[in-house]
């Protein structure tokens, strides 16, 4: 009879022993997934203020600056997609004075 109930207490030991380690690997898990939530947010804040500096840069009068040669391609493509996306507007608006009118 004492060999059940040490069999049964050995079993009741390895199954705390499984929610001590199954509750540590929880945590960890939670606080890694925090952690990556963590830098998504901080990568996603470094990439707005990048943003507005393109957008403060694109602003200015690039004649007086010096900038790098490698950006003005990308000063000429932010151009080029800044008047098609005026078109595009104009568009709209003229699609919505046609449906404001039927």
């Amino acid at each position: 009879m004492s060999n059940k109930k040490e069999e049964f207490f050995d079993f009741v030991e390895k199954a705390k022993q499984l929610l001590i380690d199954g509750k540590d690997e929880i945590l960890r898990s939670s606080k890694i997934g925090k952690l990556l939530l963590d830098v998504a947010a901080l990568n996603r804040e470094k990439q707005q203020i990048f943003k507005t500096i393109g957008e403060k840069l694109s602003k200015l009068d690039r004649s007086k600056l010096s900038l790098p040669s490698n950006l003005e391609p990308l000063f000429h493509k932010a151009e080029e997609l800044e008047k098609k996306i005026e078109v595009q507007e104009e568009l709209i608006e003229e699609l919505k004075k046609k449906s404001a009118s039927d």
